[in-house]
């Protein structure tokens, strides 16, 4: 068991694992998560090293971990383990204290084993001929799809050929770097196939030793007076990832297993023939490997997904004005509308804002968010970045329309895209479809457009200078945002979210505001809007020296 207190700030809580190692990061995959950016997704692993101690290894992408020992100087260390005993505090990041209450080692002792490696596989067509059709089969549909339910549907006969008698019960194995297997399937005497929800029976077993034994990739025979236990791994060295079978035979099917001067030879001569199977359980292991990782990358980006979701809708977008309750109701109607949507307003306002409110808010939630501006790239550039090329298949190159399938795409100064463009834009928008540069083929996409402007569209489109039918897509789904002189009522809001932002971005304190300074906020004109003040705001906190803040520290007024 591994006792723990995490503090998170001001918060504290304490935490007992009845498991030999704990990994530790802000990922949900984690056996401790702790949602904080100051930690990696993995940031650290605990794994119980010997009475009362623990082995802290920090992750190779992590930032340095400092250990606090009472009456001794500081130690950090980076991709260096830390051995931590209980008292001893770790700074995993600012304000993420980890302190050790406890470690004690729950696990009874390995009883004793005998293990030797498994040969390389050798051909198919060299072994005999009532293995290799036992093996073939399988050998094929798990190159088709290695799937694990088939693995073990289709072992227990040719392993009781290769065993030469009938195994009792087979497991799969999941193998984690210093943790107990994790029960995938079992198969028993009946031949029903089963979730394994049950730990591997092993009494007086002490798994992390038996494991070592099996990751050196071989077999492992282990005497249990209610059956004996062969493990057979191909892993050979792997940390993680790796799978074993968990083969379960009758303590008096095989005599010679249980006389000390014969073991020896008849394990050699079973890890001969069990080698047939080594090369399925690495193709199983790789495909774990895979899901695993697969798994995790989608469970940390719905984390991430859903972070960033709660901070963009409502963190900024401050409604205490008449003017921002307008804007918030007719956000909530354009959620539900299907079409494009356009952005009206002055520079700085924050319309890429409500761009990733709209899109968190809607049902293409769970899709990307794509942001491209049109201002600053010529048009051939554009239509790459946009549109994506496909000259051959080594330099394909996908556009952003592409990327946003399923979700939104966000087209900053749409009034800079040329003619041209716009041309293609509206076929996207009507039909679906793009055609990257050099295909003469076209592509379907999914693909919300939200598009912004600070110019006035149908002054452009009367000029010759923005297509009108481009402009006449957007109709209906129109949505000024105002600028901060129409909104003064969030105005002194906006100052304090800006301030506890950058206070915590550069560690520093929050200054309090002066009485005086409401008043020069409302009467202020603010010509660069919401970015105008957030600017002002970073630039007086960081020149602050603990006094109030006053128009003049903000730059406006006199």
């Amino acid at each position: 068991m591994i006792r723990i207190r995490l503090e998170l700030g001001a918060h504290a809580r304490e935490y007992a694992f009845h498991r030999p190692q704990i990994r530790i990061g802000r990922s949900p995959a984690n056996d401790l998560a702790v949602p904080t950016h100051a930690l990696s997704a993995r940031h650290a692993t605990l794994a119980f090293a010997e009475q009362g101690a623990v082995c802290c290894t920090p992750h190779p992408a992590a930032a340095p971990i400092t250990l606090l020992r009472p009456e001794h100087p500081p130690l950090t260390a980076q991709n260096t383990p830390l051995r931590v005993l209980p008292g001893d505090t770790l700074l995993l990041g600012p304000e993420v204290r980890l302190t050790l209450l406890a470690a004690q080692d729950e696990s009874p002792a390995l009883p004793p084993a005998l293990h030797v490696p498994v040969p390389d596989a050798p051909d198919l067509h060299e072994a005999p001929a009532e293995i290799a059709a036992a093996l073939l089969p399988l050998a094929l549909s798990l190159h088709r799809d290695p799937e694990l339910g088939l693995l073990l549907q289709h072992i227990a006969p040719p392993l009781s050929l290769l065993l030469e008698q009938p195994p009792l019960r087979v497991q799969l194995l999941q193998l984690h770097e210093g943790t107990e297997p994790e029960h995938l399937l079992d198969r028993d005497e009946d031949g029903a196939l089963r979730p394994a929800l049950q730990p591997l029976d092993l009494a007086h077993n002490r798994w992390l030793d038996l494991i070592a034994l099996v990751r050196q990739g071989g077999l492992t025979h282990v005497p249990r007076p209610g059956g004996d236990l062969l493990l057979l791994s191909p892993c050979r060295g792997c940390r993680a990832g790796g799978v074993a079978l968990a083969i379960h035979l009758a303590s008096t099917a095989e005599p010679s297993l249980h006389h000390p001067e014969q073991r020896l030879p008849h394990l050699q001569r079973l890890a001969q023939r069990l080698a047939f199977v080594a090369p399925l359980l690495a193709g199983v292991a790789r495909q774990r490997r895979a899901e695993r990782e697969h798994t995790q990358l989608r469970a940390e980006n719905r984390y991430f997904r859903d972070r960033q979701r709660r901070h963009y809708l409502f963190k900024e977008l401050v409604a205490e004005s008449a003017a921002m309750r307008a804007v918030y109701a007719r956000l909530s109607a354009l959620v539900e509308t299907p079409g494009p949507v356009l952005l009206t307003g002055d520079a700085g306002t924050g319309k890429e804002l409500v761009a990733r409110a709209l899109h968190h808010l809607s049902p293409r939630k769970d899709g990307l968010l794509v942001a491209q501006g049109c201002e600053d790239a010529d048009e051939d550039l554009l239509d790459l970045l946009l549109f994506g090329a496909a000259a051959d298949p080594q330099s394909t190159r996908v556009g952003v329309f592409e990327l946003a399938d399923g979700g939104t795409l966000y087209l900053d100064d749409v009034e800079a895209l040329p003619l041209r463009l716009q041309g293609r834009l509206l076929r996207v928008i009507k039909e679906g479809e793009i055609r990257r540069h050099g295909e003469d083929t076209a592509r379907a996409v999914n693909v919300r457009v939200v598009a912004s402007t600070r110019a006035n569209l149908h002054l452009l489109a009367a000029q010759g200078l923005f297509r009108r039918d481009l402009l006449l897509a957007f109709q209906e789904r129109e949505l000024r945002i105002p600028g901060l002189h129409e909104r003064p009522e969030d105005i002194l809001p906006l100052l304090h979210i800006f301030l506890d932002l950058f206070a915590h971005r550069h560690g520093l304190p929050r200054p309090e505001i002066a009485a005086s300074l409401p008043e020069a906020l409302r009467v202020w004109p603010w010509p660069g809007n919401v970015r105008e003040l957030q600017a002002a705001a970073e630039a007086a906190l960081l020149k602050n020296t603990g006094q109030p803040l006053t128009a003049a520290d903000l730059g406006i007024g006199g």
